[in-house]
């Protein structure tokens, strides 16, 4: 698979989601995935990337230094203890999960649904799960495909809850990785082109590079992390005397 070929399908495919729109938001971590959805996005309508972190993140403190690099406006929307709170409670009862980490992942998405200034949001689930994202899929030469599989489902599902909570909003939130175009371009990569020796998404990166993305190798770790959102959850939790699985249940 050519790198160049991907990148072009991506281009198709958000271009198509973009039609009609002005201007777009992208849920945006400074992170590859979420890069080269902006660095597409651009070339079709005016993006504005939302970060949404707790003081003192990874999130917090790269996101700008990323985007910046990469000619995007970038805006910080800060995570607090109380819309922390307010959202586990919501995400808990909207997505039928009590899982703190699925939880935590999709908060900050959910932030930025919540305050950005425009009605279409583009998001970068799936790539993990497509490419080969993750540090485990380099210890399962036999289970790869299936256990990326699997993953790519638990994705599409997440995807799903989050575009019923943009609805309540009367918001628009579009995942250009989870088309069926990608996920079958996806499925035609040999693994040698998602791993590659110590690189994870070894396609992608070539395909932000030939995006001209200013550092497509750069470091991410998974948003409940790098955001801060799991930090926090923990130290809720302990604070009000609880392991987190019971505080993630009991909040409201």
């Amino acid at each position: 698979m050519e790198p160049k070929v991907l990148l072009d399908v991506l281009r198709r495919v958000v271009a198509h989601d973009l039609i009609g729109a002005n201007r777009a938001a992208v849920a945006y971590s400074g992170g590859l995935d979420s890069s080269l959805i902006a660095k597409v996005a651009s070339g079709s309508t005016t993006v504005v990337c939302y970060s949404c972190a707790v003081v003192g993140s990874r999130d917090h403190e790269t996101a700008l230094h990323y985007g910046s690099a990469d000619g995007f406006v970038v805006k910080i929307l800060e995570l607090n203890e109380s819309d922390l709170s307010r959202l586990v409670a919501t995400a808990r009862q909207g997505f039928r999960s009590v899982d703190p980490v699925k939880i935590a992942y999709s908060i900050p998405t959910m932030i930025v649904l919540e305050r950005c200034e425009e009605d279409l949001v583009l998001a970068g689930n799936g790539a993990d799960e497509l490419f080969g994202g993750y540090n485990r899929y380099a210890t399962l030469p036999k289970t790869f495909e299936s256990s990326m599989q699997g993953d790519l489902m638990k994705s599409q599902d997440e995807a799903d809850d989050l575009r019923a909570f943009a609805q309540t909003l009367g918001k628009k939130i579009v995942f250009p990785y989870l088309e069926a175009e990608i996920i079958a371009l996806a499925g035609d990569t040999p693994r040698r082109q998602k791993i590659a020796g110590e690189s994870h998404k070894a396609i992608l990166r070539e395909a932000g590079r030939l995006g001209g993305l200013a550092a497509p190798d750069r470091p991410k770790k998974a948003a409940q992390y790098s955001s801060g959102t799991l930090k926090t959850m923990r130290s809720l939790a302990k604070r009000s005397g609880m392991n987190l699985e019971d505080w993630t249940l009991s909040v409201h």
